[in-house]
């Protein structure tokens, strides 16, 4: 299979292709779980609902979705997913919460 045009950033090497079973495995081990707890300063202790995680994914990783379009406004569904594509495509955006982190930053590719 050929090399797609719009992972020409990415070294081959750094692919591999995963079955949907053995998927779950792997994410879990490579994603970063971050434990945080709300404290009363006062009292010295947890507040209600104050512990909870974060999942982070690793630096650099691939996640490959798909968009569906329709006409909607007077536009065809071909124009809807045109406009999208020029609203996206080589952009960055902010996936989530905690961007005063540096939590979430993605680049999107639209082949």
């Amino acid at each position: 299979m050929p090399w797609p045009k719009h992972f020409g950033w990415l070294a081959k090497q750094d692919i591999a292709v995963v079955s949907d079973d053995d998927i779950v495995s792997l994410v879990n081990r490579s994603m970063l779980v971050q434990y945080r707890v709300r404290l009363n300063r006062e009292k010295k202790t947890v507040e209600p609902g104050g512990l909870w995680s974060e999942e982070y994914l690793p630096q650099f990783a691939l996640l490959y979705s798909g968009v569906y379009c329709r006409g909607v406004g007077g536009l065809s569904a071909s124009d809807v997913c045109d406009k999208f594509k020029k609203f996206v495509n080589g952009k960055s955006f902010w996936i989530g919460g905690k961007e005063t982190i540096g939590k979430g930053l993605a680049k999107f590719v639209v082949p």
